[in-house]
């Protein structure tokens, strides 16, 4: 048994090396994607958003939020590759024949898809630090924090992408799965207002934004980069996002295996 196990582990490791290698691929696309939508997201912030009345302070907001969101919406290009893999090609198929089980193949499947998300992640705090620089306080900011908080966001939606790919049957219904499901959540995640101020508009509107995993993730940034004072403690956001992590990989692995019949 203890061999069995040995010889599996050996196999994971060797597939997340192998893909690794190619991680890099499209580096320069996922940074010219990054800056454009950074760069946008900023200037309305910055500029015009301030001629409409809303305060400066707004800019900060946006920047910690503008980082979870390029996590965020980047697993959308991970789930179309599922759906296609699970339909078309089945080369997951493939990889189950070897000596490895269902549950340590997703998991690598779903962890090399957290460190894509982690380098958006990185391309997009580099970017944000370009654009407000006289916003946010860097020199203030616990990098440490900052990296563990963009792990355990990227390793969320890595798993949360794998579980939304497990309810297509195919690529028709991925609109539906975005205004449905994700759109929502990602509005109701508190992109440009805290869940201090939908608790100041209602309860119950608080815990309405509460369902959203972008609420913990944008609380979580938001007391990093701008004040561990005005945001949710840290240890309730980033728990809360690693219970969900916990959850979701549980149930995405369960839906997936049962999908593709996978031992």
């Amino acid at each position: 048994m203890f061999k069995n196990f040995r010889t599996q582990i050996q196999v994971f490791w060797s597939l997340l090396r192998l893909d690794l290698m190619f991680i890099t691929n499209g580096l320069l696309d996922k940074f010219i994607n990054t800056s454009i939508s950074c760069s946008m997201a900023m200037f309305v912030a910055k500029y015009v958003f301030v001629k409409l009345g809303i305060k400066s302070n707004f800019a900060a907001i946006q920047a910690s939020s503008q980082i979870v969101s390029i996590i965020g919406w980047s697993v959308y290009s991970h789930i179309t590759v599922f759906v296609m893999d699970w339909t078309s090609y089945r080369h997951i198929n493939y990889l189950s024949t070897l000596p490895i089980s269902a549950e340590l193949l997703l998991i690598e499947y779903t962890i090399r898809n957290a460190v894509t998300l982690f380098i958006y992640g990185l391309l997009s705090v580099f970017i944000i630090f370009l654009l407000s620089y006289d916003v946010i306080m860097w020199f203030n900011i616990n990098f440490f924090l900052l990296i563990l908080i963009l792990m355990i966001i990227s390793l969320f939606y890595a798993f949360f992408g794998l579980l939304l790919a497990s309810f297509l049957r195919d690529l028709s219904k991925f609109n539906n799965l975005i205004v449905r499901i994700m759109l929502p959540l990602w509005i109701l995640g508190g992109n440009q207002f805290s869940f201090k101020t939908a608790y100041d508009i209602s309860p119950y509107f608080a815990y309405l934004t509460s369902l959203s995993p972008y609420t913990y993730a944008n609380e979580a940034m938001r007391y990093c980069l701008i004040s561990n004072t005005q945001y949710m403690p840290i240890w309730i956001s980033l728990g809360t996002l690693v219970f969900m992590t916990f959850v979701v990989a549980i149930f995405a692995i369960y839906r997936v295996k049962n999908r593709l019949n996978l031992i």
